[in-house]
């Protein structure tokens, strides 16, 4: 949606160009924000893997790009993390991030989601995506990342969003 809105806001400004010019502009914007994605991914893994040691335990809420970076690059930098993934249900996301971190050689297991309250005591970090962060500091992402965050702040548990900065927006 982000992405869209982008390219929308790109094609108002171009209006009174040809089609051909406003089509090239638009490749060239969604190659920009493809370079600039992969570019915060990087940064982002590097500055994460600093600060994390062999056998930390991370509980991460279904599935995230940005994340299952940043736990790959632990993995390659020989960071061996016990990785618990929220089922996420109704999409059932922690499924597709269970398959995409065994791949990658990470141990890792799936809990239902209503069961954080249990495993929290047994986590050292909770790791989130984000679909977007707005000025105020609000993070907008799937259902159960406001309960997860309560829960690890009862249990004073860090609590680390991990997203690119072209998902920092005014409002949403």
């Amino acid at each position: 949606e982000i992405i869209i809105n982008l390219i929308n806001k790109h094609i108002s400004k171009n209006l009174g160009e040809n089609f051909s010019f406003i089509k090239q502009s638009v490749v060239k914007l969604c190659e920009d924000l493809i370079f600039l994605n992969e570019n915060s991914k990087n940064k982002i893994s590097s500055l994460f893997k600093s600060a994390m040691k062999n056998g930390t335990t991370v509980l991460v809420h279904g599935y995230s790009t940005t994340v299952f970076h940043a736990l790959r690059e632990c993995k390659r930098c020989g960071i061996n993390l016990n990785v618990l993934i929220t089922d996420c249900s109704p999409e059932h996301l922690g499924t597709k991030m269970d398959l995409a971190l065994k791949d990658e050689g990470i141990k890792c297991d799936i809990i239902l989601d209503l069961s954080i309250g249990y495993h929290m005591n047994n986590i050292d970090c909770v790791l989130v995506g984000a679909n977007a962060i707005v000025e105020n500091g609000g993070v907008i992402n799937r259902i159960g990342t406001y309960t997860l965050a309560v829960v690890a702040k009862n249990f004073k548990k860090p609590f680390y969003v991990l997203s690119e900065t072209l998902k920092f927006l005014k409002l949403y």
